[in-house]
């Protein structure tokens, strides 16, 4: 857990200047939708600790579980992921695409193998290489969750889809801040699977 400790050190969770998280939960929209929210520029500053990807993924399950653990009704009305990635760029491209099985496993997992019920994906303000990189996916997500996912290059489409200024993630520009799961990450990755030991 040392890379993701060190992910947590470096950005808490947020980028620390502006405050803003990588990765957050933001209670629920005007729908009663559950809404998970990220900005893509945030991770550039933790890309060079070592296993990176690994470690992030893997916030990303503890966040994931820890959100059904303490929403028991999450499944209800769905989930909406809404994905700021005007940041994306060529480092982060050639991250992921040199792990590839690794994205791609957990790729499948995303699309329900893990007990999360995704309504909506927004792929906000992505540039060309974005499209491009969701297309070398594609072969790994069912045509269901394909149609899920929508691409967007005005942020006015988002505060309609949710409800408004109130209910928009800060990371959008909106009122809506995140809400802050503490937990021991360990103790968390444990539930998820348990088949793990500690060494």
């Amino acid at each position: 857990m040392k890379a993701s400790e060190d992910i947590m050190q470096d950005n808490s969770t947020e980028n620390s200047n502006d405050n803003k998280p990588m990765f957050a939960y933001y209670g629920k929209d005007k729908h009663d939708r559950h809404m998970l929210a990220y900005d893509v520029s945030s991770m550039t500053k933790a890309t060079d600790v070592e296993n990176f990807l690994e470690a992030s993924l893997i916030l990303s399950l503890i966040l994931l579980d820890k959100m059904i653990e303490e929403n028991p009704d999450i499944n209800k009305t769905g989930v909406i992921s809404l994905e700021e990635q005007s940041g994306f760029n060529m480092k982060l491209m050639k991250l992921w695409m040199s792990n590839m099985t690794l994205m791609s496993n957990f790729m499948k997992l995303m699309d329900g193998a893990f007990p999360l019920k995704i309504s909506k994906v927004y792929i906000i303000n992505g540039p060309k290489i974005i499209v491009a990189f969701f297309n070398l996916f594609k072969p790994f997500m069912s045509k269901k969750m394909i149609d899920k996912c929508h691409f967007v290059s005005d942020v006015s489409t988002v505060f309609d889809e949710i409800g408004g200024n109130e209910f928009v993630p800060d990371v959008l520009g909106g009122m809506n801040e995140f809400r802050r799961f503490d937990c021991d990450h360990e103790e968390q990755l444990m539930k998820i699977f348990p088949s793990l030991k500690e060494e």
